[in-house]
């Protein structure tokens, strides 16, 4: 049912939603393949204070999205951008500024941190999507918190300065309607994140969400738009 994307274009969305936007509670993600010889990967920061990363974000769904599902849907289409700065590196502890910019011109700052020898967050409803450098296929994303993602793989992308390599990652979960005590009202997701290998920070987001009560499909993606983190 889904297609990854080959070779992927700075203009061609492929990658995953910040889950803390979408109303209900998630499951546990299901494998979708077992890797070969997974590893933890040899920590490394790849991004330097001062690097920001600025995203497009945009929303479609096959017909009205009720409250119940998502009250924040609307947010991505209403979405300027999404900016996030590195603003300090201690060890493997990032700190980020984010803000998020409405067309109507309100912005939501939201500071974070990431460590990235655990994955742990210092807002959990916040940016998550920063990850070492240098990680190869097989290698689990923060083996200490979710041993059970890993790489898929690495493919170039290709921006104007050239081609720079991308991982990517997957995952299949069901989420459940919390107003719902029986768990019968759930949402079936795909999500896929490519991210930079030599700075570890997102590139694209894509995560797909087919509901059975109403019969719904939602679609939810990123796309790097700017960077000084490298010539775009």
């Amino acid at each position: 049912m889904y297609a990854r994307k080959k070779g992927v274009n700075k203009r061609v969305v492929v990658a995953i939603v910040l889950v803390v936007l979408i109303a209900v509670a998630a499951a546990s993600i299901i494998l979708l393949a077992k890797p070969n010889n997974p590893s933890a990967s040899t920590v490394k920061v790849g991004v330097k204070v001062g690097d920001y990363f600025t995203y497009s974000l945009r929303g479609t769904a096959t017909g009205p999205v009720p409250d119940t599902i998502s009250s924040d849907f609307t947010i991505y289409n209403d979405t300027s951008y999404f900016k996030v700065t590195v603003t300090g590196i201690n060890g493997t502890k990032i700190t980020l500024d984010t803000e998020w910019a409405l067309k109507n011109g309100t912005t939501i700052p939201g500071p974070q941190t990431i460590d990235l020898a655990s994955g742990i967050l210092g807002n959990n409803n916040g940016f998550y999507a920063l990850y070492p450098a240098d990680m190869s296929a097989n290698q689990t994303i923060y083996p200490h918190l979710y041993r059970n993602v890993w790489i898929n793989g690495t493919e170039p992308t290709q921006y104007n300065s050239g081609p720079r390599e991308a991982n990517y990652y997957s995952t299949s979960e069901q989420i459940y309607y919390t107003q719902d005590p029986t768990h019968s009202t759930y949402g079936s997701v795909y999500t896929q994140i490519n991210f930079d290998k030599a700075t570890g920070m997102l590139t694209d987001l894509f995560s797909e969400t087919a509901y059975n009560n109403p019969q719904l499909e939602t679609t939810i993606t990123w796309s790097l738009s700017d960077t000084n983190a490298w010539p775009y």
